[in-house]
């Protein structure tokens, strides 16, 4: 195969079970690079100058995944392959390796071997068992547990005579060793830098002893050599659990102090890099985290690579690759999403089905929430980061929560003040006022659960979901103002009541009532009080409320005390909106007397006079004084006799206080036989029972009094 430059299986599996891979490839000097990636050597026992004097070569890829555990024959097999510069080949099974003879003999290029997975307790002492089997110019070697050189001891330096496996190294190197596991930082186990071999001896000598011991494990590097490493630490960019990573990322705790970082990238002798390793449940890098972060959902990890000098890391996938020589620190940090804030409504007041229950509302609220929880987009890709890949969509089921109470109350909302739906579907929900509505009565005084009347209230909307990576429960935050968290007052009317002096009105009105403006219609609900006890006036009867202080009748609805439930137009945009009802008073006037006449037919007296009433109800008592035909001494008689609704053409008459209705009392002829002067006096009643609930009242006008001649009988009646 002397004119072979490359060769690459590409997805097919080279199985070499009938080749016994001697000298395959021996003396291809045209070979630059192997892609071994498939080739299948699980059946071979010999890899003997396998790549000998390859000179060109320069790339292996895929060696490291060769399955070695049934050679027992490596001799030669790299042996003068002077441009590798890199093998990875820790992980081959060599526990039945019998011969290391010159397997890395003349591979001037190769400064650093990591052997630390091999076991070569097979390998005998002696010649031609390990003897020149490392490169000369080798500048660090790891070994494991069972990576010992039982031909170490050899110290001969004839050019072709016995030697061991350290022959060709410069006898007067001196050699360190590095208590720095691999993949962690040197801080954490020990002092920085690398330390003396032994105390006062860090010879060749010193290092061939140790390997042919029973404790050869250790990293060893030539003290000419200053090992470079950029530092790696994680950074949950504000959530919460940094130093409670996995142990899968970083170190375990070490007493009480945890080790977030614990991890470095060696570029010692070539570029170096990390991945970011698979969580254990997912398999997916990005979700590899167990912290929580306020209101936000976890969106994976970014390289943050801006304190790395020596070179510029370059990032692939969820690797991070730190060029040869390069120090610093890289560091990996949290990708966080904000959830959304739910956004509630302005409170929606519902009064307009009110009833004659004073003063009880309802008040709904709804809360638009939108996307709560939104469709979580990559990290912006830079130079320096890393997108995270496709994730599950946030769990359908979230809940939402819009909660309501006073401003006043400074502990948590209650169950009662909270209203909460589940979403089947996610994204966003309505939560609408028929959905939330909050009982009890909001009458100033009556119930301090619920915001009421002239309250400033807090209301708050939130959204809840499991982060479907973390697990954790997430909600949107409910603590800003505009956001999640609204303050306010819910609009109201606050009515006052006047006795109205100025016409009449006495005693001391009824308190202030108030009332929430129903959101529709922009109107509020009052229930229209009674007169108070005081309110009695002399000569005046209560009949009703007004806006106005001047008016004589009261508004149209505020005048039947059988049904006293009002609406009042708020002021639109107005929080507040006051308003004054003054008491309508109708005075009882005090009625007229006109004249007396006797009929000719039955000698009955009539007394007439005319009145002007507020209404049907109001009666006329008349009061006469004079000479009892029948004792023949003087006597008042008493009357009580109602007021004409109609005129004398019989045409109903308006009852407004002014229009003169007239009144008559007939006297018979045995009642009042005699003729001449009396004296008449008269004044009006009215009822007032009706705004005064629970209390018979009557008004009464002052007295009217005049002299009356009263004819006399007529002797003959007319035919």
């Amino acid at each position: 195969m002397a004119a072979l430059t490359t060769l690459d299986s590409g997805r097919h599996t080279v199985s070499l079970s009938r080749w016994a891979g001697n000298s395959l490839f021996d003396s291809d000097q045209s070979l630059t690079s192997l892609d071994l990636s498939h080739w299948d050597v699980s059946h071979n026992t010999s890899m003997n100058y396998m790549f000998s004097r390859c000179t060109n070569l320069k790339t292996l890829t895929g060696v490291a995944g060769l399955q070695t555990d049934n050679v027992t024959d490596m001799s030669g097999m790299f042996q003068y392959s002077r441009n590798l510069t890199d093998l990875d080949l820790s992980g081959w099974d060599t526990h039945n390796v019998t011969s290391l003879y010159g397997t890395f003999d003349g591979c001037d290029k190769l400064a650093d071997l990591d052997l630390s997975g091999w076991d070569t307790r097979n390998v005998p002492a002696g010649f031609f068992s390990d003897s020149y089997m490392l490169p000369g110019n080798l500048k660090r070697l790891t070994l494991g547990a069972h990576t010992t050189l039982p031909n170490a001891a050899n110290t001969s330096t004839a050019s072709m005579g016995p030697g061991d496996a350290f022959y060709r190294l410069d006898p007067a190197s001196h050699w360190h060793e590095w208590d720095w596991p691999k993949g962690h930082h040197p801080t954490d186990n020990g002092p920085v830098g690398p330390t003396p071999l032994t105390a006062g001896d860090g010879t060749l000598a010193t290092l061939r002893a140790r390997a042919a011991s029973a404790t050869p494990q250790g990293v060893y590097i030539r003290d000419d050599v200053t090992p470079t490493w950029t530092d790696l630490t994680y950074n949950l960019t504000g959530g919460a659990g940094d130093n409670s990573l996995p142990a899968q990322i970083g170190q375990a705790a070490s007493g009480s102090t945890p080790k977030r970082d614990g991890l470095a990238i060696d570029t010692t002798f070539r570029d170096g890099s990390y991945t970011i390793p698979d969580d254990p449940d997912t398999g997916r890098a990005t979700d590899h985290i167990t912290a929580n972060k306020a209101h936000s959902l976890f969106n994976g990890w970014s390289f943050d690579t801006s304190g790395v000098t020596g070179g510029t890391p370059s990032v692939s996938n969820h690797t991070l690759t730190a060029p040869k020589g390069a120090t610093g620190t890289a560091t990996v940090k949290a990708a966080w999403n904000t959830a959304d804030e739910a956004a509630p409504g302005t409170p929606q007041v519902a009064t307009d089905t009110h009833t004659a229950d004073q003063g009880t509302t309802a008040v709904g609220a709804t809360a638009t929430l939108g996307t709560a929880l939104p469709a979580l987009t990559a990290v912006p890709a830079s130079a320096n980061g890393i997108g995270r890949p496709a994730r599950p969509a946030v769990d359908a089921g979230g809940t939402m929560t819009v909660c309501v109470k006073p401003a006043t109350q400074t502990g948590p909302y209650t169950s009662g003040q909270c209203h909460t739906k589940t979403s089947s579907t996610g994204g966003s929900q309505t939560l609408t006022p028929d959905a939330f509505t909050l009982p009890g009565s909001l009458t100033a005084g009556q119930d301090t659960t619920f915001p009421g009347p002239g309250e400033a209230y807090t209301m708050t909307a939130s959204h809840t979901a499991t982060d479907p990576v973390t697990r954790n429960t997430v909600s949107s935050d409910t603590t800003t103002a505009g956001g999640g968290l609204v303050t306010g007052t819910l609009p109201w009317v606050h009515a006052s009541f006047d006795v109205n002096s100025a016409h009449g009105g006495t005693g001391t009105a009824p308190g202030e009532l108030k009332s929430l403006v129903d959101t529709g219609s922009g109107r509020a609900w009052i229930q229209l009080p009674y007169a108070t006890g005081s309110m009695t006036p002399a000569h005046a009867a209560f009949a009703g409320w007004s806006a106005s202080n001047e008016a004589q009748q009261p508004d149209q609805g505020m005048n039947d005390p059988a049904n006293r439930d009002v609406r009042l137009a708020a002021t639109p945009g107005a929080t507040e909106t006051g308003a004054t009802l003054h008491a309508v008073w109708h005075a009882v006037h005090a009625p007229a007397i006109t004249g007396a006449t006797r009929s000719p037919a039955d000698n009955a007296a009539v007394i007439d006079g005319t009145g002007t009433p507020w209404d049907g109800h109001e009666t006329i008592r008349l009061a006469l004084t004079g000479l009892d035909g029948q004792s023949n001494t003087a006597t008042t008689f008493l009357w009580d006799t109602n007021i004409d609704p109609d005129d004398a053409q019989g045409s109903p008459l308006p009852y407004d206080g002014a229009t003169p209705h007239g009144w008559h009392q007939t006297f018979t002829a045995r009642q009042l036989p005699q003729g001449g002067r009396y004296t008449v006096s008269a004044h009006a009643t009215a009822d007032d029972t009706a705004w005064h609930a629970g209390t018979t009242r009557t008004a009464t006008s002052e007295d009217t009094a005049t002299t009356l001649t009263i004819p006399g009988q007529y002797q003959h009646q007319l035919p």
